[in-house]
């Protein structure tokens, strides 16, 4: 899961609360902020990293929010979670 804003940090936690209620044993991973990671969110950047605004901030910090969403990509795609592995079967099964 991935927040960029303390709005998306909101609903994230909402989600991970009502996730953890039903399974709770369920592993939560990405990028949040102070209320996902109250609610057991692993979140291996600051959300803050992402928030960017305007023109030139985000072309400053491009490479950065590049390179971010690369990793994630990566350690997803070569361990996806239970929730995205079941997905990937599906669009397996389709082609």
């Amino acid at each position: 899961m991935v927040a960029g804003e303390h709005s998306g940090d909101l609903l994230g936690a909402a989600v991970i609360k009502a996730l953890k209620q039903r399974y709770p044993d369920c592993l939560i991973e990405g990028i949040g902020g102070d209320a996902m990671i109250a609610e057991g969110c692993d979140s291996w950047w600051p959300m803050e990293r992402l928030a960017v605004m305007g023109l030139i901030d985000p072309l400053k910090r491009l490479p950065e929010l590049l390179r971010i969403r690369k990793t994630l990509k990566q350690r997803w795609l070569s361990n996806p979670p239970p929730l995205m592995r079941l997905r990937l079967l599906k669009l397996e099964a389709r082609y």
